[in-house]
C-alpha cells in the first residue's frame, strides 16, 4: 500500500464573533472525516490585525482565511499555494452566507408583521456592509418599498469597524425622525445591539415604533439586551464546512467546477422582543395573527381563528387578503412551518417527534407540507443546515 498524503492547512479565522466561531467548527467537522490526515493549524485572526510574522515562513498545503487587511490578501496570494478566502479585503470572499437570500428574509419578516416602512442601519465601508444594505434595499425595490439608510463613516481600515459614540446624537436624531412604524434591519446583532442603546436613550419604542432585525444570532449578545434582539441566524458552520472541502478539492488537483462565491443560505430567523409586534391597524387582523401564533401548533383550524374574533370565514379571509396577502389557512402553515425548521436544526427529535409539535401530522403529511412549503424536503433541510446547534 502506498503512503497515506497528509495536508497540513492553516485557519486563520477571528473567534471573537459567533459566526467565526461557527467556521471554525465546520473546518473542524470536515477535518474529523478526513480520518487524520488533515493537520489544522489554528491562528486567531483579529479583524485589525496585521499578518503574523510567520506567515511568510510558513509552510503547508492549503490555508482558510478571513483576509481582513489588503495587507493579508496579497501575501496570500503571493505564496502560490491553495487557499480558500471567507472575506476578502478588496473582493468578495469565495465562501459566504448569502446575503442576497438574507436581505429577502428580512423584508419577508416585517412584511408578516405588517410593517410598511423600512430602514438600514450599518457601521463603515467594508464590502460586507454595502453588499448587506444593498441586496436588502433590492428586495425592498422589487416590491416597491423604499429604505432609509444610516451608515457610519469609518476611519478605520478595519473589514469589522466597531461604533463611533461620537455619532450617537446624530443617529438618535435620524432614528426620531424615521416614519414609525418602522422595520430596521441592521448589519449585524453587534450593531442592531447600538440600534437599541440609541432607542432607549431617545424615547423611542421597540417593537412597536421600530422593529430592530439583526444578522449572525450570536445568543449571548442578543439576549443581554433589553428587549431581546431579532436576528437571521447565518450558517457560519456550514460556510466552514463547504470552505475545507473546497481548499481540500485544490490542494489533491481536483478541476474546481463551482460558481464563486458559494453562497450558503440562512436557515432561519429567530424571533425575539425587538420585532415581536403586529403592526396592522386593523383590529380582528391583529388579533387573529396573535392567536394564531399563540396556537397554530396546537391544531386549531380556521374556524377556530374565526370564533376568535368573532368574524366570518369571508370576512376574515378578505382581511386577511387585504392586510398580509394570503389567508388565514396559510398563516397557521407558515407558523407550523416555522416551528418545525426550527426544531429540525436546534434539537434532535425524531421527524415523527418535530411532526407532531409542530402540529403538521400524519409524519407522511408533514413531509409533503415542510417540501411544498420550503422546496426541500426535512431531512434535506436538517442535512444541508446541521452544525453546532443541532447536535
Amino acid at each position: 500500500m502506498g503512503t497515506v498524503r497528509q495536508f497540513q492547512v492553516l485557519l486563520l479565522v477571528e473567534a471573537s464573533r459567533v459566526y467565526g466561531r461557527d467556521i471554525i467548527e465546520g473546518v473542524a467537522k470536515f477535518a474529523t472525516e478526513q480520518s487524520g490526515t488533515w493537520f489544522v493549524q489554528f491562528q486567531d485572526k483579529g479583524g485589525s490585525e496585521r499578518p503574523p510574522l510567520w506567515l511568510k515562513e510558513w509552510e503547508g498545503d492549503g490555508i482558510i482565511a478571513r483576509s481582513t487587511s489588503a495587507k493579508m490578501e496579497s501575501l496570500l496570494r503571493v505564496k502560490k499555494i491553495p487557499y480558500v478566502e471567507l472575506c476578502g479585503a478588496r473582493g468578495l470572499p469565495e465562501v459566504v452566507c448569502d446575503d442576497v437570500g438574507n436581505g429577502r428574509m428580512a423584508v419577508e419578516h416585517f412584511l408578516e408583521r405588517g410593517l410598511k416602512q423600512f430602514a438600514f442601519f450599518g457601521i463603515g465601508k467594508s464590502w460586507w456592509v454595502r453588499w448587506r444594505c444593498d441586496n436588502y434595499r433590492k428586495a425592498l425595490a422589487s416590491l416597491g418599498y423604499d429604505c432609509q439608510i444610516f451608515i457610519q463613516k469609518q476611519n478605520s481600515k478595519s473589514v469589522f469597524p466597531t461604533w463611533n459614540r461620537s455619532n450617537e446624537a446624530a443617529l438618535i436624531r435620524w432614528l426620531t425622525n424615521l416614519p414609525k412604524p418602522i422595520g430596521l434591519y441592521c448589519d449585524s446583532d453587534i450593531h442592531s445591539s447600538v440600534v437599541v442603546n440609541a432607542c432607549r436613550k431617545g424615547g423611542i419604542r421597540i417593537p412597536w415604533e421600530v422593529a430592530v432585525l439583526g444578522v449572525d444570532n450570536d445568543k449571548t449578545l442578543c439576549g443581554i439586551t433589553n428587549p431581546r434582539i431579532s436576528c437571521i441566524a447565518t450558517n457560519g458552520y456550514q460556510v466552514g464546512y463547504l470552505a475545507a472541502e473546497l481548499l481540500h478539492r485544490r490542494m489533491i488537483g481536483r478541476e474546481v467546477d463551482v460558481i464563486i462565491p458559494i453562497l450558503v443560505p440562512s436557515p432561519y430567523i429567530v424571533t425575539r422582543e425587538s420585532t415581536d409586534i403586529v403592526a396592522i391597524d386593523e383590529p380582528d387582523v391583529a388579533e387573529a395573527i396573535r392567536y394564531i401564533r399563540q396556537f397554530a401548533t396546537t391544531g386549531i383550524s380556521v374556524t377556530d381563528v374565526e370564533n376568535h374574533v368573532s368574524v366570518s370565514h369571508a370576512t376574515l379571509f378578505r382581511k386577511f387578503r387585504k392586510f398580509l396577502g394570503h389567508s388565514p389557512e396559510k398563516e397557521i402553515i407558515r407558523v407550523k412551518v416555522s416551528c418545525a425548521e426550527r426544531l429540525l436544526l436546534e434539537t434532535s427529535l425524531s421527524l415523527q417527534q418535530i411532526a407532531q409539535r409542530s402540529g403538521i401530522t400524519p409524519l407522511s403529511y408533514f413531509v409533503r407540507v415542510f417540501r411544498r412549503e420550503r422546496n426541500i424536503t426535512p431531512q434535506a433541510f436538517r442535512g444541508r443546515h446541521i452544525g453546532r446547534s443541532a447536535e
